[in-house]
């Protein structure tokens, strides 16, 4: 009985994560532009509308942005961007294990934001997802359509925060 329980957990993990899809790649603005952007990350409904109300806010600034597949992130060169928005869903627990590994290689990098989603507002942040996150700025959301300005806001204030 032990091993059904165990088997149906380890399905629904991969069914959960392997449902998962990464935001399709894209680059907006001047490569030269005085301030850049690095994003990447998983896309749903809710994480598209916020993220596309961002570079909107953005392009109306000097500003090039570059979104990638968190896949592309340990091949990507960071330096030269002055924040990197990193957008992963909370699923049982844990983020997107490419994500925290990405954060895991620099902890304590000034420039990286996390934009983390959950389905609703009774699943906040766990102490593993707080330790994982380390010492970066991070946005925490239920995936709520109504909360989509609010987050928006705070994801660009926390960017210019970094120019």
């Amino acid at each position: 009985m032990r091993k059904i329980i165990l088997s149906g957990i380890l399905v629904g993990i991969v069914a959960l994560t392997g449902c998962m899809q990464d935001m399709q790649s894209l680059e907006k603005g001047n490569p030269s532009a005085r301030h850049k952007v690095l994003v990447a990350g998983a896309s749903s409904e809710f994480k598209n509308q916020v993220i596309t109300k961002v570079l909107e806010a953005l392009q109306k600034e000097d500003c090039y942005i570059k979104i990638i597949s968190p896949d592309q992130l340990a091949a990507e060169k960071t330096t030269g961007f002055n924040a990197i928005l990193l957008i992963t869903p909370m699923m049982a627990g844990q983020l997107d294990g490419r994500i925290v590994k990405f954060i895991a290689g620099d902890p304590a990098n000034p420039r990286v934001i996390v934009f983390c989603t959950s389905g609703d507002e009774n699943h906040p942040p766990t102490d593993r997802i707080r330790s994982a996150i380390g010492k970066a700025d991070a946005v925490t959301s239920a995936s709520i359509a109504s909360r989509t300005d609010e987050r928006v806001r705070e994801i660009t204030d926390l960017i210019k925060k970094r120019w």
